[in-house]
């Protein structure tokens, strides 16, 4: 297994994903299935995925699917599940990280079953579905040290970690149990 990203690493590039699928990748670091790194110039990495699933990938410590350390990353209408890692089963950000019209289920990790955003990362959520994903912290998005704003998403059925932890700003029309 690859240290950092199996499928992908895009060290301060333009990358763009499209109707893809990962399953199975893993990681013995992070970035089960795609790392992104700015190269050290902030925000330098671009990474935009699109109507992709990302199903059954790991990472021994962080992002199962993706780790985004220093980049932007974009992810809309797609799908993630059985994903897992320490932190954010399926994504770890700490820069930026903007999702939408994407469903996230059956995914794990010790802190942010689905989504673990830190260091002053940005996440912004809006019209997603995030059910059954669970973590000992944030059952789907664990928000520790940066912002995260969820708008029209749905957050539901958390075995265990509750539906979020930490501060997340409510942008409206959200639906948590």
């Amino acid at each position: 297994p690859y240290e950092r990203g199996s499928g992908i690493t895009n060290d301060s590039g333009t990358v763009v994903v499209s109707n893809s699928t990962f399953s199975g990748n893993h990681a013995n670091y992070s970035g089960g299935a795609i790392y992104n790194y700015g190269g050290g110039i902030p925000g330098a990495g671009i990474l935009t995925v699109q109507n992709s699933t990302f199903s059954d990938n790991s990472a021994t410590w962080w992002g199962g699917c993706i780790q985004n350390e220093g980049g932007t990353v974009t992810v809309s209408s797609s799908t993630f599940s059985g994903n897992s890692a320490r932190g954010g089963g399926c994504i770890h950000n700490m820069y930026t990280l903007d999702v939408s019209n994407s469903t996230f289920s059956g995914n794990r990790a010790d802190a942010g079953g689905s989504i673990f955003n830190e260091g002053g990362g940005a996440v912004t959520v809006s019209s997603s579905t995030f059910s059954s994903n669970s973590a000992n912290y944030g059952g789907s998005i664990q928000n520790f040290g940066g912002t995260a704003t969820l708008r029209n998403t749905i957050v539901a059925n958390s075995p265990t970690g509750g539906n979020c932890s930490g501060t997340i700003t409510d942008g409206g029309g959200n639906l948590s149990y």
